[in-house]
């Protein structure tokens, strides 16, 4: 219950159809595949699909928790992702 209040409350902007659809994301056993699908799914409704042009509005914390991680091993996959020049990361930001 108190994970989903925080993605309610976190999620303003967003419909609440993403809250459903975060169930498809935790059935890999892969983290990076569940991060790289919210991430996907997220950036998914904007115009701009360059590279870097979309600020996760999420924590590192609020991350994990959309995907069943713990805090440690999305940030271990998010740095990942960045050495492999597929997140980048400013002023604490994570843009994708």
């Amino acid at each position: 219950m108190y994970i989903l209040s925080c993605i309610l409350i976190s999620a303003k902007n967003y419909q609440i159809a993403f809250i459903i659809s975060i169930s498809c994301f935790n059935s890999s056993q892969n983290p990076s595949e569940r991060i790289m699908g919210v991430l996907d799914y997220l950036k998914a409704s904007k115009k701009d699909q360059a590279p870097f042009s979309f600020k996760i509005p999420f924590t590192r914390q609020q991350l994990a928790s959309l995907t069943g991680l713990c805090v440690e091993t999305a940030i271990r996959v998010i740095k990942d992702m960045e050495r492999k020049k597929v997140v980048m990361i400013k002023d604490r930001k994570i843009y994708f």
